[in-house]
């Protein structure tokens, strides 16, 4: 009984009001992979930072106060800056091709971290890597943010986007809180010094990719980009038939070839 409750608990808390009938086939894998990569990337969060603040002094004499400064001067002000800059630049270009942009945020944000993992190796470089990193996460949050709502939009079967969204936010929560767990528990068992953490990102970035990529590929839009429509087009002159919506996502030809 008491786990039928929590399970229904569960339910209730993290999956749209009448699931598995709200929601689109595609659902459940989508969710179940992003969820995946929001951990793995949370847990590389954790040690890249503990790694940027090392690199920033944190510990020594006075330190405090100058990674207070920094830390609103780099990470908020310019960090701030470069998403308006980036909103500008290429925020009309996400409906075309929310597949390839959200890939690409995730490559922004996994490179933001592999800098950020890397500055305690060039200590006199700290500014210039912390700029790169701030600038490399503004423009994932803005990328993946602005994505989102096609990708949800695409999943809502019965007028429920809001409850679609709504839920992708709690489960996004718990998957960073897990995330974040991992990411204390690998510092604990596997950093001896700051320097340690690049590989350990590495590893955790590369794990993000793969289940960001598997996310993707296991949705299939209602529309088609310019890549998709091409494909098609040399799907059907090549054996006169056509695939289905989720083998032809599968094939993911919004990827860079």
């Amino acid at each position: 009984g008491g786990v039928l409750r929590l399970t229904g608990r569960a339910t209730a808390y993290l999956l749209p009001k009448g699931f598995p009938e709200s929601v689109g086939p595609d659902y459940l894998p989508y969710s179940a992979w992003m969820g995946a990569s929001t951990a793995f990337g949370s847990a590389a969060g954790v040690l890249s930072m503990q790694a940027l603040l090392c690199a920033a002094g944190i510990g020594g004499p006075g330190a405090a106060p100058l990674a207070a400064s920094l830390n609103w001067v780099i990470k908020d002000g310019l960090g701030q800056l470069a998403a308006v800059v980036s909103a500008a630049l290429i925020s009309d270009r996400f409906d075309a091709d929310p597949k390839r942009w959200r890939a690409t945020a995730a490559a922004c944000e996994v490179g933001a971290r592999c800098i950020e993992s890397a500055a305690p190796l060039f200590p006199g470089h700290f500014l210039l890597l912390a700029s790169a990193a701030n600038l490399g996460k503004s423009v994932a949050c803005l990328a993946s943010s602005a994505t989102r709502a096609a990708f949800h939009n695409s999943l809502a079967q019965r007028h429920n986007l809001a409850d679609v969204t709504g839920k992708a936010g709690s489960q996004a929560i718990a998957s960073s809180l897990a995330g974040t767990a991992l990411g204390l528990g690998l510092s604990t068992a596997l950093l001896t010094s700051a320097s340690d953490a690049l590989p350990v990102v590495a590893c955790l970035s590369l794990a993000q990719l793969g289940t960001t990529q598997a996310a993707l590929r296991s949705l299939a839009l209602p529309t088609l980009t310019r890549a998709a429509a091409e494909a098609l087009v040399a799907a059907w002159l090549d054996r006169r038939s056509l695939p289905s919506p989720a083998v032809f996502s599968a094939a993911a030809p919004w990827l860079p070839r």
